[in-house]
């Protein structure tokens, strides 16, 4: 935008038609004189009000002019500085088809906006395009001089039905718990009809089209950072950034994943309670192999996972530390300026951490001990950009012996994420089954999970949230025998079979808890299941 009623300040182009617009600001109460020069023709039109609709022409340029020629100097002939009679049409004080409403007399108010503009055209040789203003009580400004039109006495002019929509409330990030309705909301202006589309971890919501997003009886489904597009037809607008629209749910289970195994799947006793002590694993080692994977054993490998939180990896017995460089090439790096990325729900964690950099092929183990249950899993990462499907991570249980190498692992469901807009700048992803269902993990006391980069690409790991989606009642079973005769006390269901590994287990019809076995009987094993 320019501060100068002046369309250039050299001879420029050819066949061209050049406009002015804004506002003029009178600095006092007073009557005004405008005054126009342009090449070739051109015509100055003053608005009563702000309104551009009321705009009346005041002063033209009958010919050409030179630039900045406030004034006449009669010539006609068209070789002076002025082209056309020695008429002062280009002066809304002395212009014989004022549009004015009071004819030559232009009174205005201080401080008031009025929309002034300025048209010219130009077919050949030198070009410009201008206008200046004077008191009509003060002397004319001299041939040469800049516009006065600059500064605080003029205002840009922008036409609203022009410009995309403008978001004046963004939506608002909030916890919640299981089973609420939750809503988001944003308010925009515009001056043409808008549309809505809502995003949940940078992917379209379908349905999701007006100002505010409800979600009825909200679950882990909801967790995630939001935003919305707000569209009309000159443009879309975007609620960016999303981290601080994230819905989070209360009640989960929080792995910092910058606190895997030590010493050959040896697990610290504090992981396992909420809320969550940070710094729960500095400078505890772990084995290559066992506790994690690189794709390059190497101090010099970016993804080395380790600042002083970490003091680096055993091999054959002697600690090899990690790289001392600067914290954007640890594999652990700081976060905890970030607050978006410490929120846990229930609470926030005091420091944190992040597994900078983590390569194709890598994992890491978590041995926990969770309350018993299945659950579903969210990963907090982050990746640089916006590309689609940039990364995909798999979540595994360690089926094996978690304190040895190559432990056998199962699938539990795997993640597609998209650039989450900026490293540490998280996106809440669910690990999915093959049929886009959330998948769901058992877990207990002493369970491990693995998290593995399963793709190509880089991305930073921070937390996991795991939420319960159900409770696993553990049946109990014992016996005892007194006089020859056997009682099995138990909960659940008892089944019976009368020889290992032959027919399937079936219920025994009509027991309930305690069961005395019939001598008759011909089954010889009992099991009860939930």
């Amino acid at each position: 935008f320019k501060n100068l009623y002046e369309a250039n300040t050299a001879d420029e182009y050819d066949n061209y038609f050049g406009q002015l617009v804004g506002y003029f600001i009178p600095p006092v109460t007073g009557d005004y004189v405008f005054l126009m020069s342009s090449d070739d023709h051109g015509e100055t039109y003053l608005s009563t009000d702000a309104d551009p609709a009321n705009k009346k022409k005041i002063a033209e340029e009958s010919g050409w002019s030179n630039r900045r020629i406030w004034l006449s100097d009669g010539v006609n002939d068209n070789t002076g500085s002025r082209g056309s009679e020695g008429a002062w049409v280009n002066r809304s004080d002395q212009y014989g088809g004022t549009e004015w409403p009071d004819g030559n007399t232009i009174h205005l108010i201080a401080g008031n906006r009025y929309y002034l503009e300025v048209l010219f055209k130009e077919g050949g040789g030198g070009d410009n395009g201008g206008a200046t203003y004077k008191l009509a009580s003060a002397a004319d400004p001299a041939n040469g001089t800049p516009s006065a039109l600059t500064g605080n006495v003029v205002g840009t002019y922008v036409d609203p039905r022009t410009l995309p929509p403008l978001i004046t409330q963004r939506p608002v990030g909030k916890h919640f718990a299981k089973g609420e309705t939750v809503s988001l909301s944003v308010v925009a202006e515009s001056a043409s009809p808008v549309t809505y589309q809502w995003y949940q971890n940078k992917r379209a919501i379908a349905g999701a089209t007006s100002s505010t997003l409800t979600i009825a009886n909200a679950d882990v489904k909801a967790v995630g950072d939001y935003y919305v597009d707000v569209t009309s037809k000159n443009g879309t607008v975007s609620s960016f950034p999303d981290d601080d629209v994230r819905l989070l749910m209360n009640g989960a289970f929080v792995i910092e994943l910058e606190d895997f195994n030590y010493g050959s799947g040896q697990t610290v006793a504090a992981a396992s309670t909420m809320p969550l002590a940070p710094n729960l694993y500095q400078g505890k080692d772990g084995i290559p192999g066992i506790d994690f994977r690189l794709a390059n054993q190497s101090t010099t490998d970016a993804a080395a996972n380790g600042n002083s939180l970490r003091n680096g990896w055993i091999n054959s017995g002697t600690t090899v530390d990690f790289p001392t460089t600067s914290a954007d090439l640890l594999g652990n790096v700081d976060v905890t300026g970030n607050d978006g990325d410490r929120d846990r729900g229930d609470f926030t964690i005091a420091s944190n951490y992040k597994v900078g950099w983590n390569g194709s092929g890598e994992w890491y183990n978590y041995t926990r001990n969770f309350p018993a249950g299945n659950y579903n899993v969210l990963l907090g990462t982050s990746a640089d950009g916006r590309a689609v499907d940039l990364f995909n991570d798999t979540l595994e249980l360690v089926t094996g012996d978690p304190t040895k190498v190559n432990a056998a692992t199962t699938v539990i469901g795997s993640l597609v994420g998209n650039g989450t807009g900026a490293w540490s700048s998280n996106d809440l992803l669910p690990y999915r089954n093959s049929d886009g269902s959330f998948a769901q993990v058992a877990l207990g006391t002493g369970s491990t999970l693995r998290v593995r980069n399963s793709g190509s690409n880089d991305h930073d790991l921070d937390y996991l949230l795991l939420y319960p989606v159900g409770t696993i009642t553990v049946p109990t079973l014992s016996y005892s025998t007194v006089g020859g005769v056997t009682t099995i006390t138990y909960t659940g269901t008892l089944q019976s079979l009368d020889t290992l590994n032959s027919t399937p287990w079936t219920d025994v019809q009509g027991a309930v808890s305690p069961y005395q076995i019939p001598a008759s009987t011909v089954q010889k094993y009992f099991r009860s299941r939930d």
